[in-house]
């Protein structure tokens, strides 16, 4: 197997892709005095109809690019998969022993508008 088919997560998609997408939009880390706002996550299809949910380090790895994805970093991707599936958008195998409940932000769908998201990870447009 290699390295790409290793980053992430698997996962199965409960609900449609743009809802999970734009929910993981929401998941991240909040800077209240700037009002901006960095998602941690991506949901992307890596093969036809399979998905795996990925911290943003995890597709610099992907790309060939330098990166700090640490245990921290896969901590806090862990806990935005622990939630996603206790909300019902995605089901996995993986077995989460540990989730962080500071350090991780959801803005509220209402919110969104009143913050700046900056995109840590830019995808290519094909």
């Amino acid at each position: 197997m290699s390295v790409k088919n290793e980053l992430g997560v698997e996962v199965t998609l409960k609900k449609e892709f743009p809802l999970v997408k734009e929910t993981l939009e929401r998941m991240g880390i909040r800077n209240a005095k700037t009002r901006k706002f960095f998602p941690s996550c991506y949901c992307v299809e890596v093969e036809e109809g399979k998905f795996r949910v990925m911290h943003f380090k995890e597709l610099f790895i992907r790309d060939g690019k330098e990166s700090s994805y640490d245990e921290v970093d896969e901590l806090r991707r862990n806990t935005i998969l622990h939630f996603l599936k206790k909300w019902g958008f995605v089901d996995f195998d993986m077995k989460i022993d540990e989730i962080m409940m500071k350090k991780i932000d959801v803005l509220n769908y209402n919110d969104k508008h009143l913050f700046d998201i900056c995109h840590k990870y830019v995808f290519k447009k094909i």
